[in-house]
């Protein structure tokens, strides 16, 4: 990411009609730098938490709102990053910091959050379907999106092999 004083970002702006894009990450022309995607060696649980397509919008809400929170506090005691997605949450272990632990802090808080969702799914208002699984490989992390709401991403391999498993399995 470039750094910028506010001062350097006045004096840059664009003339008046025209876009400006000072506060982009990404490059709107060639030759600007790119955002601080790299590679790293991780581990990926990917989490589904199964919820009903036609269950009440209310009560999806609040079990999401009591899930993500518990499952994010799992992902950090085991030293990973929670990166919610539309269907649950992507754990990331090994990016931005590896250990060389990641792999078992992994699958530690795989079987954690596991545990997690199976007694949630017992005293849940609604059907909570979860299914989750481990992946381990090359991935490419960073920031992206504009720098005053950036966000945490993870693209690569084991992130769609994650997926694929997690749909493949069972519930539970």
């Amino acid at each position: 990411f470039r750094e910028e004083t506010e001062g350097q970002r006045r004096s840059e702006s664009a003339p008046e009609g025209e876009r400006d894009d000072s506060h982009a990450t990404w490059p709107s022309r060639a030759g600007e730098d790119l955002p601080d995607g790299e590679w790293h060696t991780a581990a990926i649980v990917w989490i589904d938490l199964g919820l009903p397509p036609d269950a009440d919008e209310e009560k999806v809400f609040e079990t999401v709102t009591l899930v993500l929170p518990a499952l994010t506090a799992i992902t950090q005691d085991y030293f990973g990053r929670a990166i919610p997605h539309r269907d649950g949450l992507t754990a990331l272990f090994g990016a931005p910091a590896a250990h060389e632990d990641d792999v078992e802090q992994a699958v530690q808080a795989a079987l954690e959050m596991r545990g997690y969702l199976a007694k949630r799914a017992r005293q849940s208002q609604i059907s909570l379907g979860f299914r989750l699984a481990v992946s381990y490989g090359q991935v490419v992390a960073g920031y992206i999106g504009p720098e005053y709401h950036s966000e945490f991403a993870v693209k690569g391999e084991p992130v769609r092999a994650a997926e694929q498993i997690a749909k493949s399995v069972p519930p539970g």
